[in-house]
C-alpha cells in the first residue's frame, strides 16, 4: 500500500517512472491525500490535458481527506520535525494509513522516523 506525494505526479510533465511503478504494483492499493490534489492542481503551468489526465487517474485512487486525526498528527509532526504544513499532512496521511510514502523528495521526509518512504 502506497501514498502519493505531489511530486510523484510530475510524470505528466515528462517523468514516466511513476506510471511504470503503478503498473508494476497494479494489485496494490494507492492512496492520495486530498491536499496533494490541491497542491498539484495549483501548479501555474499545468495544461488542460495534464489536468484532465491527473483527474482521470485520481478517480482510481483512494482519497484521504484531512480529518481531525490527520490534522492533529500533522501538527505534532510539524512541531517535532519543523517541516512544512503540507508535508506534515502528507506524512501523517501515510503514517495513519500504514502505507509507504512515494516521493521524489526524500530529503523533506527522511527525518520523520515513523514514516516509510521510497522513491518510485
Amino acid at each position: 500500500m502506497f501514498t502519493f506525494d505531489t511530486n510523484t505526479f510530475y510524470y505528466f510533465q515528462g517523468r514516466k517512472s511513476t506510471v511504470d511503478f503503478i503498473k508494476e504494483h497494479k494489485f496494490d492499493l494507492f492512496y492520495i491525500p486530498s491536499i496533494v490534489i490541491t497542491e498539484f492542481l495549483s501548479y501555474l503551468l499545468i495544461s488542460k490535458e495534464t489536468e484532465k489526465l491527473f483527474l482521470e487517474l485520481v478517480k482510481s485512487i483512494i482519497i484521504i481527506n484531512l480529518d481531525l486525526e490527520i490534522a492533529q498528527h500533522a501538527g505534532y509532526l510539524r512541531r517535532k520535525y519543523k517541516i512544512k504544513t503540507v508535508d506534515a499532512v502528507i506524512a501523517s496521511s501515510a503514517i495513519l494509513t500504514n502505507t509507504t510514502l512515494l516521493t521524489y523528495n526524500i530529503q523533506d521526509f527522511k527525518k520523520i522516523k515513523e514514516l516509510k518512504i521510497i522513491s518510485p
